[in-house]
């Protein structure tokens, strides 16, 4: 087997991939709210706070920002990527 993956590259690569969104999925419903992936649960139009290292900010509470609607982009994410896994 580990044969058959260091020749096909692109298998894993594609196994990287998988992995690495399971493992953002699964740790992002232990880390986020999920009613923050919902409109008007968060200011609008919030900038990315994941490299913001002020006092106040941390930890970061909108690591990606938040949309137009005020929905935390993280949250959606991991939100939107769990129900597409289902």
């Amino acid at each position: 087997m580990r044969g058959y993956l260091r020749r096909n590259k692109s298998l894993m690569v594609g196994l990287l991939i998988l992995v690495f969104l399971i493992l953002f999925t699964v740790t992002g419903l232990f880390i986020v709210d999920p009613k923050h992936a919902f409109p008007l649960s968060v200011r609008s139009k919030q900038p990315p706070g994941l490299l913001d290292f002020a006092i106040e900010n941390w930890p970061g509470k909108l690591p990606l920002g938040s949309d137009f609607f005020g929905r935390d982009m993280y949250a959606a994410m991991v939100r939107g990527l769990w129900q597409t896994a289902l």
